[in-house]
């Protein structure tokens, strides 16, 4: 049964513009389903604010060997380093973009949804890495996800 969500709070890190494409196509169809959804850069984004968010798609590259992408870092930090983030009522689900040439093949996606978890989040939906080529893996994603959430 899938679970009811009143509104899905989309938020992407980018450096080339990938994982801003797909979090608006991701907003699109949930829009499209019926959810009430917005759709923010992590960059205008106070990782503290995840305490009242109700169910969080993040879809985020990694940039050079692990690192996020420069205008993420501030959110990162207080997410993946900070231990002050209230996710207890928040269900996620996490999408990661990277390029397998490097050894830390979508290591920003992956430390956000570990400590997403780690701050009492609930996973709703098992996390994508996806490479440079990424339309078939992102839709497959995209679908699996709209079935286990449905508008409330």
């Amino acid at each position: 049964m899938a679970e009811k969500i009143s509104k899905l709070t989309v938020l992407f890190a980018t450096e080339t513009g990938n994982s801003e494409d797909l979090a608006q196509r991701t907003a699109e169809k949930a829009e499209e389903l019926g959810f009430q959804t917005e759709t923010i850069n992590v960059s205008d984004y106070d990782a503290k604010d995840l305490a009242s968010v109700e169910c969080l798609v993040f879809v985020g590259s990694t940039w050079g060997e692990g690192e996020p992408p420069e205008s993420a870092w501030d959110f990162h930090d207080a997410l993946v380093d900070g231990d002050a983030i209230d996710c207890s009522k928040l269900k996620f689900a996490v999408l990661g973009l990277g390029d397998h040439d490097y050894e830390q093949f979508c290591e920003f996606g992956k430390k956000v949804d570990q400590a997403l978890e780690k701050h009492g989040g609930k996973r709703i939906y098992a996390r994508k890495d996806c490479g440079a080529d990424y339309e078939d893996e992102f839709e497959a994603w995209l679908d699996g996800l709209f079935k286990v959430i449905e508008p409330a």
